[in-house]
């Protein structure tokens, strides 16, 4: 940060510092990003309980909350409900369908990267017929596509950069296009990041209170029969590629799992303030694997044959607000 910091000055004399202080950025952060951790703080599963979805009120508006039926898009990644374009039928033609929903303050941190993840699948026509994801940063006034890896955003973001497109099935890893079309290879985890570096944004590049993200899905006037694009298990939250945020001290007293690694059976060691919470666990990719409500986490016990061996973020939310995250690891 410091020698980016040092650049800009310097090559304000020549009015370029900006550009080779972010391609200096973008290196770093994907250098960064193999050790990076991430904290996710909320979550969109499609049933009910999770940040609520709009989808917009338009005649060609075809996306639809439910359980796939299709040959190709046939479940939702944690069933049974997923958003897909249309649950039943092809796409039809000339349609421009949307959905959106808001990232709150919590997951925008001026010091650290926002991300969003989420799982996909899809069956299209090419070029014409396809789905591209974009952000707002003053409720909808402005919209920057979140495909283009290296972009600064107006008012938004110093840096974006999509990481990862990798395939369930495969292993294989795909650079992201500005668009997704084709065919899928699969189920395929996606993520990209949003890099706040106020300083050299200032004083348009601030980090805003909240975050309006929509996904669009629009085809031409040609009927191909394809099956369109299924969205499941969007997270988000914020990703610390700098410092290796640790469980700080009184994290670590309030809230433990023991024992830890866990080998056949743990217990969770956490009293709540206000009764219940709802408990999340989170995989090192940021991907939730579980969440229930309503728990009370002095009973609470993890079985090692719902886990592979790896590293987690268990998260737990109490309902007014206060909410306490630590990491286990299963052997």
């Amino acid at each position: 940060m410091y020698i980016c910091y040092k650049l800009t000055v310097m090559e304000k004399i020549y009015n370029n510092g900006k550009r080779r202080c972010l391609i200096i950025l973008h290196m770093v952060f994907i250098t960064m990003m193999v050790s990076a951790q991430y904290y996710p703080q909320d979550s969109i599963l499609f049933e009910a309980g999770t940040v609520p979805v709009r989808i917009w009120d338009s005649p060609t508006n075809i996306w639809q909350i439910g359980t796939p039926q299709k040959t190709y898009l046939n479940a939702a990644w944690s069933a049974p409900k997923g958003i897909i374009t249309d649950s039943i039928i092809p796409y039809p033609v000339n349609t421009f369908s949307t959905f959106s929903f808001v990232i709150d303050s919590k997951s925008l941190k001026w010091d650290f990267a926002t991300y969003i993840s989420f799982m996909q699948k899809y069956d299209t026509d090419t070029l014409s017929d396809r789905g591209i994801i974009e952000a707002s940063y003053d409720g909808g006034g402005v919209w920057c596509e979140l495909g283009n890896t290296g972009w600064t955003c107006p008012n938004g973001p110093t840096l974006i950069t999509w990481d990862q497109d990798s395939s369930v099935s495969s292993h294989q890893k795909y650079n992201h296009l500005a668009v997704t079309s084709g065919k899928s290879d699969g189920w395929l985890f996606s993520r990209c990041h949003l890099y706040w570096v106020v300083f050299l944004n200032a004083p348009g590049g601030i980090v805003p209170d909240s975050v309006l993200v929509r996904f669009i899905f629009t085809s031409d006037g040609a009927a191909t029969g394809k099956e369109g694009w299924l969205i499941d298990n969007i997270a988000f939250g914020y990703e610390d590629s700098f410092t290796g945020v640790s469980e700080t001290k009184t994290n670590q007293n309030n809230f433990a799992i023991f024992p830890n690694p866990l080998t056949t059976q743990s217990v969770i060691r956490y009293k709540p303030s206000t009764g219940p919470v709802t408990i999340s666990i989170f995989d090192r990719a940021g991907r939730i694997i579980y969440r229930e409500k309503d728990v009370n986490p002095e009973t609470f016990s993890l079985s090692r044959k719902n886990f592979s061996p790896g590293i987690y973020l268990m998260k737990l939310d109490e309902k007014h607000g206060t909410s306490q995250t630590t990491r286990f690891i299963v052997q």
